[in-house]
């Protein structure tokens, strides 16, 4: 099911202590996955809009707020980073030609 722009709530990106996390967490997770910083901030900005309320009860605690947007973002993009772990790129396989 589809969500509308009514059911999103943008109001948590505005507290400067959820941006502070989400770009550690952004980072982190790009180091990680070699999946390019500005999409998985897209994808965390998605995840506490559609879910404010579990992120909001976690803002007394930064390190619980980190672990789980953190792990939010991991999850989200497991299945990407399978696939490209598993995809041999074209200049690979012509260099084990060349040998």
């Amino acid at each position: 099911m589809t969500k509308t722009s009514e059911e999103y709530d943008w109001a948590l990106l505005e507290d400067p202590r959820v941006m502070d996390v989400l770009n550690r967490a952004v980072g982190k997770c790009a180091k990680k996955t070699a999946i390019d910083a500005d999409d998985i901030r897209q994808e965390a900005f998605l995840l506490i809009a559609t879910r404010p309320n579990e992120y909001r009860e976690k803002l007394d605690n930064e390190a619980a707020l980190f672990r789980t947007l953190y792990f939010d973002l991991i999850d989200k993009f497991k299945t990407e980073v399978s696939r490209r772990s598993k995809t041999v790129s074209r200049d690979a396989i012509l260099e084990g030609y060349e040998e």
